[in-house]
């Protein structure tokens, strides 16, 4: 996907917008999301978005803060586009969450948290959102 592009969800189903907003200083830029005809109002994400193998879920970085003092703040969102359901991992502070790929064709997702305090360093993760059980309704913005 290109920077303030559209993709399609593997199975074709769902069309995903990320569209250029702004950068932090010294940063990389930031994003706004649709997906289909659903908007995220004024909630910003990190560049990328990654389907499940299945098309069910889709993963993207969200930043909580613009903030040059208390940031990055940043978290992994899962939405099911399908019934228009989200869960979230738990926030990063000070670092990037970033979500890499799905280990083969599964629903296992390798990620990786890029943590700048106290010198930088990556901590790599792999999470099967088959164990996700906190599923809650999305609230979005036509």
């Amino acid at each position: 996907m290109e920077p303030g592009g559209k993709s399609r969800s593997l199975d074709g189903k769902h069309e995903v917008e990320l569209s250029y907003t702004g950068e932090i200083p010294f940063g990389p830029p930031y994003f706004t999301l649709r997906i289909d005809s659903h908007s995220f109002g004024e909630r910003i994400f990190g560049y990328g978005a990654l389907w499940s193998p299945d098309s069910s879920i889709l993963v993207v970085t969200e930043w909580h803060t613009l903030e040059r003092g208390s940031g990055p703040i940043t978290s992994l969102l899962l939405i099911r586009p399908d019934d228009w359901t989200y869960s979230q991992f738990p926030k990063l502070t000070k670092g990037f969450a970033i979500a890499n790929y799905f280990v083969d064709r599964s629903r296992v997702l390798r990620h990786t948290d890029e943590i700048y305090q106290g010198g930088s360093f990556k901590v790599e993760r792999q999470t099967d959102l088959d164990t996700i059980d906190d599923w809650k309704p999305l609230p979005l913005a036509r």
